[in-house]
Parts: C-alpha cells; structure tokens; sequence
C-alpha cells in the first residue's frame, strides 16, 4: 500500500488511477494529433490556392524560406513536443501498471522527464519524426512547387 497526505492507496486503486493518468495521455495526444492534421491539411491548401491565386504576382524570395520554416519551428515542433511529452507520460503509467500487477507492493518513481528545450530532441527532434518529418517536407515540396510557378 502506498501512503499519501490523504492515507493509503490500496493497490486496486492506484491500479486504476495510473490506468487512468495513461487513458488521459493518449486521448490528449489522439486529440492534437487529429487537429495537428487539420492545420497542416489547412496550411498546403493555402499554399496550392496561393500558387493558382498568386500566379502574376512577385513575392519577396525570403517568403519561400520563412513560410516552411515559421511551420515548421513553430508548429511542428511545437506539436511534436508535446505529443512526444504525452506519449512518454501514457508509457510511464503503463509501465507502473504493469509493475502493480507483478508486484502490488512495487513503488512507483517520477514519470519519465518532459522533452526540455535545452535539448536537441526539444529543437530539431520533428525532423527525425516520420510523421513530422513527412508534414514538414511536403511543405517545404509545396512551397518550392509554388515559388516555381508564382516567381
């Protein structure tokens, strides 16, 4: 049994409350996921209506590499940390849970830490995320399509 501020935890319980912690993790990052895919399906129409709409005119060359870039730091990365940071955490109270179960007296640690921003995985880790990865480089296709046929 675990002891808190508020007494003791039976084991069945702080079964369930990890079960739960876990569920939680992945219905937010099954939440972002479907409207990280929303924004970026929003955002390369915007591009393809931008090549047809935009096809005469002379746009600044360092829009071409600002537009994929700001998505690309910004958004995409922003996204990836913190479904990378969700995933982690539903993996940690899955792996308390399956402690429980092989040993209800096991006492469970921290989860595991956040991606911090002053590491490379926080700055660059979405480019070596495949779906991010994928998101990324058609945008950057997408914009280069357009600075063919706008410039």
């Amino acid at each position: 049994m675990a002891t808190t501020a508020l007494g003791t935890i039976e084991s069945k319980d702080r079964l369930e409350a990890y079960l739960r912690l876990s569920e939680l993790s992945a219905r937010l990052f099954e939440g972002r996921r479907q409207y990280e895919w929303k924004v970026t399906l929003t955002f390369w129409v915007l591009i393809v209506a931008a090549t047809k709409y935009l096809k005469n005119e002379t746009l600044p060359p360092f829009l071409y590499f600002l537009v994929p870039a700001v998505f690309g730091f910004v958004w995409l990365r922003g996204v990836y940390v913190a479904n990378e940071n969700d995933k982690r955490m539903m993996y940690s109270y899955r792996h308390s849970v399956h402690k429980l179960l092989l040993d209800p007296s096991y006492a469970v640690g921290e989860p595991e830490d956040k991606i911090s921003p002053s590491t490379f995985e926080w700055w660059l880790g979405f480019l070596l995320s495949w779906g991010t990865f994928f998101e990324f480089a058609t945008s950057v296709l997408l914009v280069c399509i357009a600075y063919k046929f706008i410039g």
